[in-house]
């Protein structure tokens, strides 16, 4: 009797350790799911040679359902990409898009994804910007389930979250008594980085950062001879344009705010960029808007303002809703 219950003890055992064994073996099955993306920034439009697309991989904390680490980070930039042997769990996916080689984007993982900042300063710096050059900012962040067993396919098209601000001069020669030699733009608390994150309605978060002023120099501007307007594009994180004030002080005028200081022979002058219009003199820079300024000449000194979608569609002030938000401690 001893013996029979001896062999079945050890039977047992070896047929425990047998299920264990299958049970180690089956482990790595759950850590080979797959995922495949098509990246668009536009409809039917994948990345284009100037550009580079990333996709940031992140996944929840496990001690926190609010913390995520950013595992790693991949190069989408050629339109399609597959993911391998990842566990089958929630993930959180984030597309970017951005103009090569401008140090927008940050590469070390992995990291808190929550503080991943894109710092769009190199754009920023430049004023030689043509008004056919993608140089936006386009976004895409998704929650994700990679099941077991299934292969996600999907087509992700990204949202532009920069917008572009024309400041139409029209035809100087028109504009001005003599010669245009120098316009310089001067812009004032102009919003340099934003969060990748979006707090999942695809809002434009910026770090509570100090907001630089940027001035822009155009030398010899086309005088209009050939019958052209004077334009300048300005690709910009969504903010207001706060026109300049002219304050008095003991006789003089000092222009603050953003303005257009034209140079030209015999004279200068100095321009707020705002309208007159007592209801809605603020100029807002909305993500995926295109923001035209016309200068209506010298002797009114006033701009006007239109919006459209880069489409050239034409957009209504009222009808169109920004969300764009600063950040601060208070507002984590």
């Amino acid at each position: 009797m001893c013996t029979k219950t001896f062999f079945y003890i050890c039977g047992m055992t070896v047929m425990l350790f047998l299920s264990g064994c299958s049970e180690t073996e089956q482990t790595p099955d759950a850590t080979t799911e797959q995922a495949t993306f098509r990246v668009f920034t536009r409809a039917d439009e994948q990345p284009l040679d100037s550009q580079e697309a990333w996709l940031y991989l992140a996944e929840r904390k496990e001690e926190s359902e609010q913390e995520l680490t950013c595992l790693e980070a991949y190069d989408v930039s050629s339109g399609s990409y597959s993911l391998e042997n990842r566990v089958s769990q929630w993930y959180k996916m984030a597309f970017v898009c951005v103009p090569k080689n401008k140090g927008i984007l940050p590469v070390e993982t992995p990291v808190d994804f929550n503080d991943i900042v894109l710092d769009y300063t190199s754009v920023l710096q430049s004023n030689l910007q043509g008004a056919d050059d993608d140089l936006a900012i386009y976004r895409k962040v998704i929650d994700r389930w990679l099941i077991p067993g299934e292969v996600l396919e999907e087509e992700v098209v990204l949202n532009r979250i920069t917008g572009q601000l024309v400041l139409d001069m029209g035809i100087l020669k028109d504009q001005f008594p003599n010669k245009v030699t120098e316009i310089t733009v001067t812009l004032t608390d102009v919003p340099t980085k934003v969060y990748l994150r979006d707090n999942s309605n695809d809002e434009v978060i910026y770090p509570a950062d100090a907001l630089p002023d940027f001035s822009y120099t155009f030398k010899n501007p086309n005088w209009g001879d050939d019958g052209k307007h004077f334009c300048m594009y300005f690709n910009l994180l969504p903010f207001t344009v706060v026109g300049a004030r002219q304050v008095a002080d003991d006789g003089t005028v000092t222009v603050n705010g953003c303005k257009v200081c034209v140079e030209y022979e015999g004279g200068e002058e100095v321009y707020p960029i705002g309208t007159n219009d007592p209801i809605d003199s603020e100029i807002q820079i909305r993500k995926n808007i295109r923001t035209t300024v016309y200068f209506n000449g010298m002797e009114d000194g006033e701009f006007e303002v239109r919006y459209a979608g880069f489409n050239d569609s034409s957009i209504g002030v009222a009808d169109d809703e920004w969300n764009g938000w600063k950040e601060t401690e208070t507002n984590p």
